[in-house]
């Protein structure tokens, strides 16, 4: 009946829109009606009239952008005819615009009453339980009334979004190849991949990405996706492939470039990521996060200068930024450009003292200035900014082992062990111990961490080394030493160790092979304690009576030692001494 009567009410608005604001009072009796004495039937009838008329005004109303007035209408509609679905579906969309979705729901769910079979009712009510967490209700609504599965691909739809929602991926794997069995589209096709990409079944999910990239390679998202899959399963190079292609398919996708960078960096082939960095600024030069980046891969391969450039120019757009001014403080340090080093990581620190790396690269900076008592300084302002910081307290430790300051650095490393250091802490304090003479508070120590971390190769070393330096328990030094070897073989100071443990048990024979195979790995070092190696290889090798051979060793032991003293006398003739490590971007 209502639809029978908007057609008479629109064309009664039209001819006379004084009405629409008198109300319907002063609208003219319907043609039939009488006026004054109405039967029941045609009450009913005046009704539906009056419903009529405020669904066509409210109708006007929204075409007009006046949904609160569109909403209070349709609720004087359906007060006059209280018994229309319509009504109550129509109020419904008024106001779920409006936000009122618990309003809404109660009119659908009166709607469904009337009309249990309404599929667009069911799931418009089903997706406001959906967005207001009552899933279990909004499943039952997607479903059949019977609880089966819905054959409408929209129905469809909407349950495989809530099994994405429940994290159901089985379900929406079932249901979406029902639905592509149907037909489908590109887009269920390629939830179906992220489906299966969920499940971490990486080889059906990479081949249903191509098969909807062979369709539309235009999709720049599904490379990237593509390239995930790839990268999860472990073959980073067809990762690396399927971004390349993605790019050759898209050349001016920023989204790709970023992710190849990204891929790159991470598997340290830093030369490629430049030029991937370097494709994003060209479409951008003023891409913050793509200068960034870029200055991070020439850290890597040694382009310093051209680094120092890319933070620079991000320092003028993101002033502030600790990220940027770290960066560029190590470009500054890498350069050896000590002062200005010193004064961006300064900066650094004054941005944000919590910038662990800043307060360790400052005190290199001292250090490498000569200024020990300024590195001192500046790691204990270090500590008291971070307090459970162990990097810095190791490192505060080794500078006063440098300066012979033993007391010293036992009480910083007890001062960290008190605030919950680490194994690391424990076992440097042992071999503090041990240089200042106390070797059995040194053993206890040792003892103790073995036993928290049976796998401590230092520790076991260190310790079974000590006992066969003192002729003490070899037999539990061999043991210990070889528990090292087997969490880190091939170590060439477990190596030396071993060898000289069996030349203290009297074994020459066989200690030649573990110290021959560790004065291999030691070959030309520059490191003074490496040179012990050659002191027990010659040692041995003397006892065997191969004299010679001997000679070679001790020869070698006193190379290591002059190289050692001429890069403690002049640091930059180091070719390690500037390898300061770039920090990993965050992703």
């Amino acid at each position: 009946m209502l639809r029978r009567l908007l057609l008479p009410m629109f064309t009664l608005l039209a001819l006379a829109p004084a009405f629409v604001f008198a109300g319907p009072a002063a609208v003219p009796a319907p043609l039939g009606g009488a006026g004054a004495g109405l039967d029941a039937e045609d009450a009913h009838t005046e009704a539906e009239y009056e419903a009529a008329y405020f669904y066509s005004v409210a109708s006007l109303a929204g075409l007009k952008g006046d949904v609160a007035d569109q909403a209070a209408l349709l609720r004087r509609a359906q007060a006059a005819d209280p018994g229309s679905a319509l009504l109550l579906r129509e109020r419904a969309e008024a106001l779920l615009a409006l936000g009122h979705k618990t309003e809404a729901a109660e009119l659908l769910k009166r709607a469904l009453d009337l009309t249990p079979g309404d599929v667009e009712a069911r799931r418009r009510l089903g997706r406001i339980y959906q967005d207001t967490n009552r899933l279990a209700e909004a499943r039952a609504l997607f479903l059949k009334p019977n609880g089966d599965d819905p054959t409408d691909p929209e129905s469809l739809r909407s349950l495989i979004a809530l099994d994405f929602l429940q994290k159901d991926y089985a379900s929406a794997e079932r249901r979406l190849r029902v639905l592509l069995a149907e037909g489908g589209g590109a887009d269920d096709r390629e939830l179906l991949a992220l489906t299966l990409q969920r499940l971490e079944r990486w080889k059906d999910a990479t081949s249903c990405y191509r098969s909807v990239l062979t369709l539309d390679a235009g999709r720049t998202a599904t490379w990237g996706r593509l390239a995930d899959c790839d990268e999860a399963s472990g073959d980073t190079l067809a990762a690396a492939a399927d971004l390349d292609a993605g790019i050759k398919s898209n050349p001016d996708s920023p989204l790709l470039a970023d992710a190849l960078g990204r891929l790159l960096y991470q598997t340290q082939d830093y030369d490629g990521a430049q030029k991937a960095f370097d494709r994003l600024v060209a479409m951008d030069p003023t891409d913050a996060h793509a200068l960034l980046f870029r200055g991070l891969a020439r850290l890597k391969i040694g382009r310093y200068k051209e680094a120092e450039a890319d933070f620079r120019a991000v320092g003028l757009m993101e002033k502030g930024d600790p990220q940027q001014a770290y960066a560029l403080a190590l470009a500054l340090l890498m350069q050896k450009k000590y002062a200005q080093a010193e004064a961006q990581l300064k900066w650094v620190l004054k941005l944000d003292p919590q910038v662990e790396d800043a307060w360790a690269d400052l005190a290199l900076v001292d250090e490498r200035q000569k200024r020990s008592g300024d590195t001192v300084e500046t790691l204990r302002q270090g500590l008291k900014a971070l307090p459970d910081s162990q990097e810095l307290a190791l490192f505060l430790c080794g500078v006063q082992e440098d300066l012979k300051d033993l007391p010293a650095a036992e009480g910083t490393l007890r001062a960290a062990l008190s605030r919950g250091g680490g194994d690391e802490i424990r076992f440097q304090l042992a071999v503090v111990l041990d240089k200042r003479g106390d070797f059995p508070a040194a053993e206890k120590e040792l003892r103790l961490l073995i036993a928290e971390s049976p796998k401590h190769a230092e520790a076991l070393n260190y310790l079974g080394y000590s006992w066969a330096e003192r002729g003490e328990k070899l037999d539990q030094a061999e043991a210990l030493i070889r528990r090292a070897l087997a969490v880190d073989p091939g170590n060439r100071f477990y190596l030396d160790s071993l060898g000289w443990t069996l030349y203290k048990q009297g074994r020459a024979k066989d200690a030649l092979d573990p110290l021959t195979r560790a004065a291999k790995a030691v070959g030309d070092s520059s490191d003074a304690d490496e040179a012990v190696v050659f002191d027990h290889l010659a040692a041995v090798q003397k006892s065997l009576g191969q004299p010679g051979a001997a000679e070679i060793s001790v020869k070698k032991a006193g190379q290591i030692r002059a190289r050692a003293q001429r890069h403690a006398a002049d640091p930059a003739s180091d070719p390690d001494s500037d390898s300061v490590p770039a920090e990993k971007p965050a992703s």
